[in-house]
């Protein structure tokens, strides 16, 4: 007995206006009954729209097809062949799925320590429910900041589409679920005021990690981004200025940056390779650069600063955002591939805003010409 879905056409009037969507109706391998809904990825079809109402029932059609034969493939035969969504553990998907995706190993490494600490992993992706999914987010909320949760739940989600995808299971219990809650984090918690970046400049320190970090505040780039930075990607342009491309490490994303002989000269290759081979692990770069920091006496609320590789990075994109008012511009300087990445860049300082509302206060009182 083949399963069999049902496509009903639903409408209703919303502030005066006619709206469809089309619906499919059927009972799931476990008996209860599902009702999901397709429709327009922005807004229902309003009900004078034809031909978006007709391809709509074109693309339910297709899920309905879809999702009877992944019920037909869980049915049990003779009643000894478990369904794949029975057998298969949801930790064990997830690992299947980044084995073969092209994920990033950051992320994947992230969410998978969360993964393992949850019970519920290591039931079968059939009792994973939408319940399950909250407390995942809930659970990775409690220690990450905003955006590396987005990120981590974007990997999970993916996992579980692509198991839709492949018929695996006939239900997402990820879809419609965004992250939520996290750490707000500020780029003022950790960037180099101009200040502190000049009196850490003036401080004398072994050469070799003052040139490598000079040149990661320049390119807005991590320790590890330093072997990407190659002689025969630099450019010359006709005014006699140089340029040279990189790709970031994490993301793939191509960028460019300015670069002169006295930035080229704190490079420890002579060869094609900028940074042939970097000498030390990021633990003990970071150690090197907190020594540089007490050195130089930067201090805040009494504490010595806990510079590390990371802060060139956020000094470089906090800054970069004082000298241009284009965001584009700033995210591509940051490569990144959305600007919402950009965002985790860029915290005005007390001054500035003090600094513009000074500004918009005597414009009020004293009007536009003052």
């Amino acid at each position: 007995m083949r399963s069999t879905i049902k496509v009903r056409k639903r409408q209703w009037q919303r502030n005066g206006e006619m709206l469809v969507v089309w619906m499919l109706d059927y009972k799931d391998h476990s008996g209860n009954r599902q009702r999901p809904v397709v429709k327009h990825p922005e807004s229902p079809w309003k009900v004078d729209d034809t031909i978006g109402i007709e391809v709509g029932m074109i693309h339910a059609q297709q899920a309905a097809q879809r999702i009877a034969k992944a019920l037909d493939a869980a049915r049990l035969e003779n009643n000894r062949m478990p369904v794949m969504a029975q057998r298969i553990k949801v930790l064990d998907m997830i690992r299947a799925y980044l084995d073969k995706s092209n994920e990033s190993a950051a992320k994947s490494r992230g969410m998978l320590l969360y993964l393992e600490r949850m019970p519920a992993a290591r039931k079968p992706m059939a009792s994973w429910t939408r319940q399950d999914s909250h407390d995942l987010i809930d659970l990775m909320a409690r220690n990450l900041a905003q955006e590396t949760l987005t990120g981590y739940w974007g990997v999970f989600k993916r996992a579980w589409r692509h198991a839709y995808n492949s018929e695996l299971i006939d239900r997402n219990p990820t879809s419609d679920i965004k992250a939520r809650g996290g750490k707000a984090s500020k780029a003022e918690d950790k960037h180099l005021r101009d200040h502190e970046l000049q009196q850490l400049i003036a401080t004398p320190f072994r050469e070799d990690v003052r040139s490598i970090f000079l040149f990661m505040l320049v390119a807005g780039a991590y320790y590890a981004d330093l072997k990407k930075f190659r002689r025969s990607n630099i450019v010359t342009m006709h005014d006699g200025s140089m340029r040279m491309s990189w790709k970031r490490s994490k993301t793939g994303r191509e960028t460019w940056m300015a670069v002169t002989e006295e930035l080229m000269q704190c490079a420890t290759g002579d060869g094609d390779q900028l940074f042939p081979r970097l000498p030390w692990s990021i633990v003990y770069f970071n150690v090197m650069l907190k020594q540089w920091a007490l050195k130089a006496g930067l201090m805040r609320d009494g504490l010595p600063l806990q510079l590390s590789q990371k802060w060139a990075r956020k000094t470089c994109g906090n800054n970069a955002r004082q000298l241009t008012n284009d965001p584009f511009i700033l995210r591509d300087l940051m490569a990144h591939k959305e600007l919402k990445s950009t965002q985790h860049y860029v915290q005005p300082s007390a001054d500035e805003v003090i600094k513009t509302s000074d500004q918009w206060m005597r414009k009020v009182l004293l009007g536009p010409d003052t």
